[in-house]
């Protein structure tokens, strides 16, 4: 039987009215049959023939948990002749791809399935492939646009109050964006059971909640937050982390928050270590002094000196100035010693939360 669609001799301007709108409706019905289980619609064909090259396809956004996402999209040979030996390449290992056929004849179609992990993802994003049918022609492509969501999410995800001051406090200030279910109701965050910190160095407060419905009928929760921290330790590096407790479409749940933040030194000293050489060993007694200064000027005592150095004895002399102090010490003669010494000056000032200030002491044998 010769074809009626593709032999001249047999157009549909020479075919008898009924028989030419049966073709017609044929041609129709082959088309939209194949493609019907596509999610895109005609315009999102990809037609081997060349006459389109890309299909784009933008599609609602979702959550990074929602899990694998599918995507078909419709190849039709719109040429005369069979095309076989399909490949698909996808973009990354996140996508995978497959054809329903790989040999397609004159006029036949198939689907190009696509399924995508999100898992790692969020933000606008996209999923592609290209589709090879010789390596002499460039690729069909398929493109899959996006934004995945994440439920819950703090910006930015660590709190960080820098570098104090002794005897000062810091805030720092994060925003907490959570997503609810459509028609899901909270009554709202209090401060109090909100996030809790170990102790009491951080307090939180919430400055601001507002709510923003989605075009999916989602409502984007964003809640600012201020920490405050006033640091029990006067000086060294910290970390600390508490449990934010949320309620999310009903259900609480909650978010560890790291912080950490760095303390300057409330004391300074210099020398900031002893060292006693072998010239000295064989004299008399040994002299060294040492000063230590409060950097915030405030007056200070030293409270107590201890030593794990052998026979050393320290005295303290206040200097012109109420932040600074002198400490003499005295080593006596070592020079019946064989071996190397070594020690620390442990120095305890009556700043309640002031670790001890630890000075290294070394002798030579």
């Amino acid at each position: 039987m010769p074809n009626l669609f593709f032999d001249s001799r047999f157009s549909t301007n020479a075919l008898p009215l009924s028989i030419a709108a049966r073709s017609h409706w044929l041609l129709i019905v082959f088309f939209a049959a194949g493609c019907e289980r596509s999610s895109g619609a005609s315009n999102e064909t990809l037609f081997l023939s060349g006459a389109r090259k890309t299909v784009e396809r933008q599609v609602a956004p979702f959550f990074a948990d929602d899990g694998e996402q599918s995507y078909t999209c419709c190849v039709v040979n719109d040429t005369n002749e069979t095309i076989s030996g399909l490949k698909l390449v996808a973009s990354c290992s996140c996508t995978n791809v497959s054809l329903e056929k790989e040999e397609l004849g004159p006029r036949e179609q198939t689907l190009l399935h696509m399924r995508a992990d999100p898992k790692y993802r969020s933000g606008p994003q996209s999923f592609h492939c290209d589709l090879f049918i010789d390596r002499e022609h460039p690729p069909w492509e398929f493109t899959v646009r996006t934004a995945i969501r994440k439920r819950v999410t703090l910006f930015p995800g660590e709190v960080h109050f820098g570098v104090i001051e002794p005897n000062t406090q810091a805030t720092a200030k994060v925003v907490l964006e959570l997503y609810q279910s459509a028609g899901a109701s909270w009554d709202g965050p209090t401060d109090g059971s909100f996030c809790a910190w170990p102790g009491d160095q951080i307090k939180t407060s919430i400055e601001e909640v507002g709510n923003e419905v989605q075009a999916d009928g989602t409502t984007l929760m964003r809640i600012r937050l201020a920490f405050v921290l006033s640091p029990q330790s006067a000086n060294g590096r910290f970390e600390s982390s508490a449990m934010l407790h949320y309620v999310q479409d009903g259900v609480r749940k909650e978010l560890n928050v790291p912080a950490s933040w760095f303390v300057r030194n409330l004391y300074t000293v210099s020398p900031q270590r002893i060292f006693i050489g072998r010239r000295e060993l064989d004299g008399g007694s040994i002299e060294r002094r040492l000063t230590i200064r409060r950097t915030d000027g405030r007056e200070f005592a030293i409270t107590k000196i201890d030593s794990t150095f052998p026979s050393m004895n320290c005295s303290v002399t206040r200097q012109e100035s109420a932040d600074q102090h002198e400490i003499v010490i005295n080593v006596p003669p070592l020079a019946d010693q064989p071996d190397f010494l070594a020690g620390d000056l442990t120095i305890q000032t009556d700043h309640a939360t002031q670790p001890g200030l630890v000075i290294p002491i070394a002798a030579a044998p």
